[in-house]
This record gives C-alpha cells, sequence and structure tokens, in this order.
C-alpha cells in the first residue's frame, strides 16, 4: 500500500509543479506492476507502452501487474448513460463498492435537469465491471493483485483525486478474511 501511496502522491505533486509534459507522460514513467485503465481514450497504459483496451487479458494471463487504477479525466463530451446498478450487482469482492454505487446512481439519476453524470460513476462502473473478472477475482484472492484504484484526473488543476475505490473493496477483503466463502458467493 506504500507504494501505491507513493505514486498517488509524486504523480501529484509532479502534476502541481509544472516540470511535465502532463498526465500521460507521468504514467508513462511508472513501472510495469501498475496498470492504468484510461477510460478517456479506452486503453491500457502500463510499463510506456499504450495498449487498447481489448488487450486487457494479456496483462490479466499471467498476472504481471501488482495495482490496477482506473483514470478517468474531464472531457468536453460529458457521461450521459451509464449501466444500472442491477447490471452491476456483485456479492462477495466488490459488493461494498456495488452499494456505493447504486447510491451514487440514484442520487444522480433523479436530479432534474441534469445533463451529465459524475465521472466517480464512470470509474466505479468499470471497477465494478473489472471485479466480474474471474482471473482479476483469482488473482485478488491469491493476493497477486495489491487492489483496484480509482481516480478522476482534472487537467485544469492538475491534480489527480482518488476515489477511495480500494477502501471499499478492502471492506469485502475483512469479510472474506472472517468468512472465506464470503468471496465466493
Amino acid at each position: 500500500m506504500e507504494h501505491y501511496q507513493s505514486i498517488f502522491t509524486h504523480l501529484n505533486q509532479s502534476l502541481r509543479s509544472g516540470n511535465t509534459d502532463g498526465f500521460k507522460a507521468l504514467v508513462n514513467s511508472i513501472s510495469r506492476e501498475v496498470l492504468f485503465i484510461d477510460l478517456s481514450s479506452s486503453s491500457l497504459i502500463c510499463g510506456g507502452q499504450a495498449y487498447p483496451y481489448l488487450e486487457l487479458h494479456r496483462f490479466l494471463k499471467p498476472l504481471s501487474i501488482r495495482y490496477v487504477i482506473v483514470v478517468q479525466a474531464h472531457t468536453p463530451f460529458p457521461e450521459t448513460s451509464l449501466l444500472p446498478p442491477s447490471w452491476l450487482r456483485l456479492s462477495g469482492w466488490g459488493h461494498s463498492l456495488w452499494q456505493a454505487y447504486a447510491e451514487l446512481y440514484a442520487l444522480n439519476e433523479i436530479s432534474p435537469g441534469r445533463t451529465s453524470l459524475p465521472l466517480e460513476l464512470k470509474v466505479m462502473s468499470k471497477t465494478l465491471q473489472l471485479c466480474r473478472l474471474e482471473d482479476l477475482r483469482k488473482a485478488f484472492r491469491e493476493r497477486n493483485i495489491v487492489n483496484i484504484f480509482g481516480w478522476v484526473y482534472n487537467q485544469e488543476q492538475k491534480e489527480v483525486t482518488d476515489l477511495n475505490t480500494d477502501l471499499l473493496l478492502t471492506l469485502d477483503e475483512i469479510s472474506l478474511y472472517n468468512n472465506p466463502e464470503y468471496m465466493l458467493s
């Protein structure tokens, strides 16, 4: 967890200092044990290389990554639709994140005059989709992967915000530790 925290802190400090060519340049400089999923461009970034999202399976078998970070940057084209919570429902690992997603989705669905949905929902939705992948569930269960983290990148403010998706997933990990059948349910 300390390594993740140092990555997050380094990125934010570098962005604020202005001594960088931007977020993508910084991400490209991070080691191969970190897989960034860039939702703005539907690409994967690992070890300085970009890959199409469709190549995700490459990174899951055999698992060569320890950290998965889902990133959404502010874009001029706001998100107007997402998968409803009922389609992303999870039990076991991912259930606490699903509950938070369902609550935020409901709050934003009923807002009158809303023309876009928060970027946080898009990051949470993708994280839930990742939690459904059996290879990733197995890697987490076997402690080959540390966690899935969610970020929103604000280019104007030169800042990355951590959505704490990992903490919600860790709640489920604690339940798993106390009851090994929890993850399998």
